[in-house]
């Protein structure tokens, strides 16, 4: 996990902190109240995690490509916010809504614009119980969220090795993402049918690869794919697909507070030092 909570009153970033504050501090998991400790690495993203033995899954098992596309994808929403984003638009890494029970759902991503459904990310890279997406989705729904369910990938591989031999538009799934696919499901504009959709994101490549799919016995034939940068228009695009184009742009166009040039607002706080970025 990249945040905890520290002394009881508020959230500990991994990247603001050190060996010499992490013992002094009393430092405890957002869900179980548990005790955490923090790791601190060179050449990978450090963390806190839980002591041998404790049973919450928070947190556990989170793989580095995980946690890389977590923080590359909220960085890239950051750095994309304009001036006039700044006075009305929220994004939170690791949020929890403040009125909810400890039963609440923590959501990778969340962001919101005062008046707007807010947008709910999730990244799962590894199997998940079908009827723990339900209960994301029906939670999130429940708060006026839309959940956009992202599955970390290399691009080559997703168009690569898991394809039919025979036919190369032709791809197995495992249940979960067949699962999230119909979860997607929606209406295709040029060819007027609904279909299954998912959606990749290349933490290398900095991209987003829609896919949208149609069901022939235990294969999924392709039927379309879309990339798309992480850019004003880009994001723009994707959002309008995923809420609705009656909710109008999700990014305002404008000048763009970067991680270079963020040095006032609510958001300074949030920027992630370069060293923990796969930016370039």
């Amino acid at each position: 996990m990249l945040s905890c909570i520290g002394d009881g009153k508020h959230k500990e970033w991994a990247w603001k902190m050190t060996k010499a504050k992490a013992k002094e501090a009393d430092l405890r998991c957002h869900e179980c109240g548990e005790v955490v400790v923090f790791k601190e690495y060179r050449d990978r993203k450090s963390h806190f995690a839980h002591k041998p033995g404790s049973r919450c899954s928070y947190g556990n098992g989170e793989s580095l490509e995980h946690l890389d596309s977590k923080i590359e994808i909220y960085q890239n929403f950051l750095s994309l916010l304009s001036e006039q984003d700044e006075k009305d638009f929220v994004i939170e890494m690791e949020y929890k809504d403040s009125n909810s029970s400890r039963n609440g759902k923590r959501a990778d991503i969340y962001m919101k614009r005062s008046g707007k459904k807010g947008l709910v990310i999730e990244i799962q890279k590894s199997h998940i119980e079908l009827e723990t997406i339900n209960d994301r989705i029906k939670y999130w729904n429940g708060l006026g969220c839309v959940v956009w369910w992202i599955i970390p990938a290399t691009i080559k591989h997703i168009i690569g090795s898991e394809f039919h031999l025979h036919d190369p538009r032709m791809i197995h799934l495992p249940s979960w993402q067949q699962h999230l696919s119909l979860m997607m499901r929606n209406r295709h504009q040029d060819k007027n049918k609904r279909f299954n959709k998912l959606w990749f994101y290349d933490v290398k490549a900095l991209k987003y690869l829609q896919v949208w799919l149609e069901r022939q016995g235990s294969f999924y034939r392709i039927v379309d794919r879309h990339l798309f940068k992480h850019d004003i228009n880009g994001v723009n695009q994707i959002i309008n697909s995923i809420i609705s184009k009656d909710e109008g742009k999700f990014l305002r166009e404008g000048h763009i507070i970067t991680t270079s040039n963020f040095k006032y607002g609510k958001h300074k706080d949030k920027v992630i030092p370069r060293n923990l970025e796969v930016l370039s």
